[in-house]
């Protein structure tokens, strides 16, 4: 779905559905200050900030107006109270509250007594200075309640109370004096709560019962709830919580929200109703929050039958825009976002131009100064940031042992720096990054004899992706704890703060991977670009030329070949960075070392070709065929391949973060223990295609791709994105799927022994005949999908969302399935036990 907005809406969106109607439920929000509306990159920080505990807003239509107050209670400007009023008034609403420093329950000879509250300058009001505590489902957060009375010595009092119910014995039951939100579970708002029962497990779960009393969403204190709904206009005044001033006032700006919305296979315009349900008011920073919400009818409980939405801001005091004029807007605001994204156009967003129509003499784009201008900025901005991620490691290490890791040099200077001297300048980026590398493992050595832990983990992690990795990703964590089951006279208690940073610290140094991954592979670009500005271009097309080129002592970088059958010709450690090989033949042929870095290939042929340590990354290859060539630990980053044939071939333990193999044929191609962290295969087709124990961490299959029968075993697919891709009899045993998005998606006959899928999303999936007995499917959602035959036992489903799925029959022997028991047992053909 499009939405088109202004930078200034908060956009929240949430569904809904009662008597069978489901409701896709749009939430605008206004954050206003003097002068206008916050932008929204500085909204939403600044607002969750003040919402530790629990969320500012459920997102769910109310039928009546509410509001709510954050911030903290001041004493006169340079002084400090025990005690103090705080009063809010909004439109005809107000409220007041008391505020007390701290206090304590004291036994004396005449019963309970509270303690002389402490002085301060501000408190702040939240729920944990409300009446409540672990335990207290009205306020889990809070304080002063106790389930014995009795046990009242030294327990903190309440800091917020009604003036009509103080609380004056550890014994009182008062609710929670505050100006926020209710918890979620609080039984003042469950008791609006329907009826729920097997019925509703069985047809209505897990929407909300049809007969709940609609008080349940107004979320606040029935105090701060007024009939009907604001109307944008209303002034407000708070007194007690600004430090500067004893009260400040304003008037909400009568703002006019507009929704428009298209739904899909009509050109039909509809205007939603919205509402002003919530106003959240922030005295200390003199801003309000405001939110206009509609609640519109859908066919789809995902809202999928919407194609697209368009928010327009009006004033109240203005006259309101028609809705062919609000129409006209929206297609001009489409028509200018089209004519700038194709000013911003860049040549990578537009098809790779046939080679046949490149200039003889070579790729432009490689010799051009400006392009290595361009280049080596992108390579000096990541270096800042490779310096800045060294830096917030030093910090993080710091705790355990001060150390100085040294920082990435300037690399685009020192290039420029050697080419001025006539030297070769691909040498002086090799020589400074093993210096670099060099420094780094001492470093890291050090750092592992002070900590006294092992430093192979350690050194593995802190090579520079430029080499194929024998090793797979390592954790941390098992160090410590291999440890702490070791040391058994020493508490594990020791062992707990260590435990916690070696969690933040291994996924540092993953992120770093990624990270360091990336700048080699803009390395590569700049390595392929200078050798293209270094060396003169030259089109080659007979063995005649390419033998006299070489026999004169010239480099083949940037040149470029066409049509050469390069079978008879010795190729080892050949440097091919930032050619062009069109219409070429290298199959069957075993290469040590070469280099194609960069490279553009059309049409060729490499089948059979067997390439040794191959360095291939960011180059583009179209149209060519690779059938059985052997490409085993490759550093083939960002390598892009299209409409390639790979059938065959072997990639084992390749580096291809990165890398787009669209329009491929995969049959029977080998990925096992590769490295594919963001590749995309869109519209890729093969037949049991080998990622055993792959890393395809964010991975992303689409646009019809069929690979049916694949074996991913082990792989580390968290974060992938798998869309309308035909997977049949595919086998996930024992891999990470966690975080994943499956939408559209053929799983039938598939395996998944033991996958690990907590909160992944498998949308419009067909499950029938498919086997993922043990599979962890912890808050996972399986919106729309085709149960039938499937076998889940063991399985853990705890939080699963299952209400818009087909279910027919499934096998759920000893499974987990928190609050699906019901609904297990009403299943037609299904197991439970």
């Amino acid at each position: 779905m499009d939405i088109d907005k202004p930078d200034d809406v908060l956009l929240m969106q949430a569904y809904h559905a009662q008597a069978g109607q489901a409701r896709w439920v749009v939430t605008l929000g206004y954050v206003w200050q003097a002068g206008g509306c916050l932008p929204e990159a500085q909204a939403w920080p600044w607002l969750l900030a003040h919402f530790p505990d629990e969320a500012f807003d459920a997102g769910l239509k109310k039928t009546r107006g509410s509001y709510g107050v954050a911030g903290q209670a001041w004493a006169p400007p340079g002084q400090h109270t025990t005690a103090m009023a705080v009063q809010v008034q909004l439109g005809h609403l107000q409220k007041t509250l008391h505020v007390h420093g701290t206090r304590r329950w004291q036994h004396t000879l005449a019963g309970w007594r509270a303690s002389a509250a402490e002085p301060f300058q501000s408190l702040p009001l939240t729920l944990r200075q409300a009446y409540g505590g672990a335990g207290y489902n009205e306020n889990p957060y809070g304080c002063g309640w106790l389930k014995d009375p009795e046990q009242a010595q030294g327990v903190l009092l309440p800091h917020t109370e009604h003036p009509d119910t103080p609380v004056l014995s550890p014994a009182d039951r008062w609710g929670p004096a505050i100006l926020t939100r209710l918890p979620a579970g609080a039984g003042s708002r469950m008791r609006w709560v329907g009826t729920v029962d097997e019925r509703w497990e069985k047809e209505r779960f897990p929407w909300l019962p049809d007969d709940t009393d609609p008080r349940l969403f107004d979320a606040f204190p029935q105090d701060q709830v007024r009939d009907g709904y604001w109307q944008g206009t209303e002034s407000w005044r708070v007194q007690g919580m600004h430090p500067q001033r004893p009260e400040v006032s304003g008037r909400l700006p009568g703002l006019r929200p507009r929704l428009l919305l298209r739904r899909k296979g009509s050109e039909r315009i509809e205007e939603a109703v919205l509402d002003l349900d919530t106003v959240w008011l922030f005295p200390q920073d003199e801003r309000v929050l405001m939110l206009y919400r509609a609640s519109i009818p859908v066919q789809r409980a995902d809202a999928a039958d919407v194609a697209a939405a368009a928010v327009f801001t009006e004033y109240a005091h203005e006259p309101a825009g028609s809705l062919p004029d609000l129409q006209a807007r929206w297609t001009a605001l489409h028509a200018a976002a089209g004519a700038q994204g194709m000013a911003h156009e860049t040549p990578q967003d537009k098809e790779m131009e046939p080679l046949s129509d490149l200039p003889q003499m070579a790729d432009a784009s490689q010799a051009d100064p400006q392009i290595l201008a361009q280049l080596q900025d992108s390579l000096e901005q990541g270096r800042a940031q490779g310096n800045a991620w060294i830096a917030d490691m030093e910090e993080r290490l710091a705790p355990y042992s001060p150390v100085s890791l040294p920082r990435i040099a300037p690399l685009a200077a020192l290039v420029l720096s050697e080419k001025a001297e006539d030297s070769d300048p691909l040498q002086s980026i090799e020589h400074a990054l093993q210096q670099g590398q060099d420094q780094l493992l001492a470093q890291v050595k050090d750092v592992a004899t002070r900590l006294e832990l092992d430093e192979k983990p350690l050194l593995a992690l802190a090579q520079l992706p430029r080499a194929p990795s024998t090793s797979g990703p390592v954790d941390m964590l098992a160090e410590i704890q291999a440890a702490k089951a070791g040391w058994a006279d020493v508490p594990p208690s020791a062992f707990d703060a260590l435990e916690e940073q070696g969690t933040s610290l291994h996924a540092e140094l993953a992120e770093m991977d990624q990270r360091l991954d990336s700048l080699a592979a803009e390395l590569a670009v700049l390595q392929a670009g200078l050798a293209a500005q270094g060396a003169p271009q030259q089109f080659i097309d007979t063995l005649e030329q390419f033998h006299a080129h070489r026999q004169a002592g010239h480099s083949l970088r940037g040149c470029h070949l066409m049509g050469l059958d390069l079978r008879g010709v010795e190729l080892d450690g050949a440097d091919l960075s930032g050619a062009v090989l069109e219409a070429c033949i290298l199959a069957g042929k075993r290469i040590d070392a070469l280099n194609l870095t960069g490279a553009r290939l059309q049409n060729c042929d490499l089948q059979g070709v067997v390439l040794s340590a191959a360095r291939l990354a960011a180059g583009q290859w179209e149209n060519c065929s690779l059938e059985g060539g052997g490409f085993a630990q490759a550093q083939a980053e960002r390598l892009g391949m299209t409409s390639c044939r790979l059938a065959g071939s072997n990639w084992h333990a390749a580096q291809l973060d990165g890398a787009d193999l669209s329009q491929c044929t995969l049959d029977r191609a080998c990925f096992s223990q590769a490295v594919l962290r963001g590749a995309t295969f869109s519209g890729a087709q093969g037949h049991d295609v080998d990622w055993v124990g792959a890393q395809m961490a964010d991975v992303r299959l689409d646009s019809g791709c069929i690979l049916r029968e694949a074996d991913m075993r082990s792989a580390d697919m968290r974060g992938a994105s798998l869309q309308d891709s035909d997977l049949r009899g595919s086998r996930f045993d024992q891999a990470d799927l966690s975080d994943a998005f499956l939408q559209i998606c053929d799983l039938r006959a598939a395996t998944g022994w033991q996958v690990q899928a907590a909160r992944s999303i498998f949308k419009e999936v067909n499950w029938t005949g498919a086997r993922w007995p043990g599979a962890n499917f912890l808050d996972a959602a399986f919106d729309y999908a085709l149960i039938d035959q499937t076998d889940w036992r063991g399985a853990n489903l705890y939080g699963a969302q299952l209400g818009s799925a087909t279910v027919r029959s499934v096998d759920l022997e000893g499974a987990l399935l928190g609050h699906l028991p019901d609904w297990a047992r009403h299943t037609q053909g299904g197991k439970s036990r």
